[in-house]
């Protein structure tokens, strides 16, 4: 599992917002609302990354998380992912019956 530096838009990268959500402080002054997100991008051949970003408007904090995943990309072997995928797939089928 390598870290790399790299832009997401040289390597075909799909870039989805899993999570966004508004956050209040709230102050003597009056509540003060500011915007969280979560992005991850990955190549679905085994590059991946994840970012968070909080800003007072929706479209910066995507642009936060979205610089800050290009710095965080890992690469994950695709032998490590399936063993483990078929064990929660097991486990889930034992549940279920």
């Amino acid at each position: 599992m390598a870290r790399q530096n790299m832009d997401p838009k040289k390597k075909l990268l799909e870039e989805k917002v899993i999570n966004l959500s508004r956050v209040t402080k709230v102050t003597k002054g009056g509540r003060h609302f500011r915007f969280s997100a979560t992005v991850v991008v990955g190549n679905r051949k085994g590059l991946v990354g994840m970012g968070t970003g909080k800003a007072n408007e929706v479209n910066d904090a995507i642009a936060k998380a979205s610089k800050q995943l290009t710095k965080m990309l890992l690469v994950l072997p695709f032998k490590m992912l399936v063993p483990f995928l078929m064990k929660q797939l097991v486990k889930l089928d034992v549940l279920l019956s």
